[in-house]
């Protein structure tokens, strides 16, 4: 009697066994073709039954693959079959959008945010896909992020915002886009303390200096040991920017400390 329940026990496990694997293999070959970029294959297994928001151990998605690679076609796809835009990896809290935006693929981050991306979604260190664009200079990504309503003035772990990265880089039209959308000019880094018009200053971008100063930057912030922009751009020689500097009413007789 035994024997014939066991055997009947078995009939109906090992069937359902096999379905649990096979769809497991299924979504797995979902990930890994979504990385290669082969779109007949990743139409395949989702016939097949994959999971379109399936998770690797490190709980990446094929749609955070294709992102990551600059597959079109294929995060299309996994977005016409409602692969979820928010998920996030770990370690590290990426989502596709910030993948997508720290490559420079304009168009895919286009197509997650029209899909409802979180374009304020942070990943470590609390960056968001703005500043990662900001500091890399993807100014048509920043524009496009921004539109969405990107928040300008999110911090860092550092307390460093987009504005601050793009002064540092001297990508002048990001620093525009940033200025004209309310960017606070003056955050200050921690530790350390740097503004955006110290860093402008101390890496000799006058024209960014110009715009931070016209947007209200303190002209006589300073950094540590009481550092200030007019001593920064003094020492580094650059007098063009000290001029600027005088012109906007900075301290002459500030005195660095030790």
């Amino acid at each position: 009697m035994k024997r014939i329940l066991f055997s009947i026990v078995c009939i109906f496990l090992i069937p359902a066994i096999f379905t649990e694997a096979g769809i497991s293999d299924n979504n797995a070959n979902l990930i890994q073709t979504a990385e290669k970029g082969n779109l007949s294959a990743v139409q395949t297994v989702l016939i097949q039954g994959a999971d379109v928001n399936a998770k690797n151990v490190n709980d990446v998605t094929a749609l955070m693959m294709a992102s990551d690679k600059g597959f079109i076609e294929i995060v299309r796809l996994l977005l016409d079959k409602d692969a979820d835009v928010n998920a996030k990896e770990m370690p590290g809290g990426a989502t596709a959008l910030v993948k997508a935006s720290d490559k420079g693929f304009i168009e895919i981050v286009r197509l997650l945010l029209d899909k409802g991306a979180d374009v304020n979604a942070t990943k470590m260190n609390n960056l968001t896909s703005l500043m990662i664009a900001s500091d890399k200079g993807y100014t048509d990504i920043v524009k496009l992020l921004l539109q969405k309503g990107a928040d300008v003035n999110v911090k860092n772990v550092n307390n460093v915002t987009a504005l601050m990265l793009a002064s540092d880089k001297g990508f002048i039209e990001i620093v525009r886009l940033l200025l004209n959308k309310g960017a606070d000019v003056n955050v200050k880094e921690m530790p350390g303390g740097a503004t955006a018009l110290i860093t402008a200053s101390d890496k000799g971008f006058i024209e960014i200096v110009q715009l931070l100063l016209d947007k209200g930057a303190d002209v006589n912030a300073t950094k540590e040991n009481n550092v200030t922009a007019l001593m920064i751009a003094s020492d580094k020689g650059r007098i063009d920017i000290v001029k600027l500097l005088l012109q906007k009413g900075a301290d002459v007789n500030f005195k660095k400390t030790h």
